[in-house]
């Protein structure tokens, strides 16, 4: 993905529904439980600690950014046990 494709706003958007329809779903690498969603103040983030993307909206702003994440995004394990 080219993060050129969606605006900010547009990644945002897509990041809030993956995290709800996805189990904390990734908009950018589509991994499941992967994505925080954080609450600082007027700001609202979701990050993937899975490739690093990152959305966010500043409500007081009025303003949206987002940061591409890592085209190969870290392998985690299909359980919670490393083998």
């Amino acid at each position: 993905m080219v993060s050129s494709e969606r605006t900010a706003s547009e990644w945002f958007a897509e990041a809030a529904r993956c995290y709800l329809e996805q189990h904390q779903g990734c908009a950018w690498c589509g991994g499941s439980y992967r994505v925080f969603h954080l609450r600082r103040g007027s700001r609202i983030e979701y990050y993937c600690n899975g490739c690093d993307f990152q959305a966010g909206h500043d409500e007081d702003k009025g303003e949206h950014f987002s940061v591409p994440g890592d085209p190969r995004p870290k392998k985690t394990s299909e359980t919670m046990f490393e083998i």
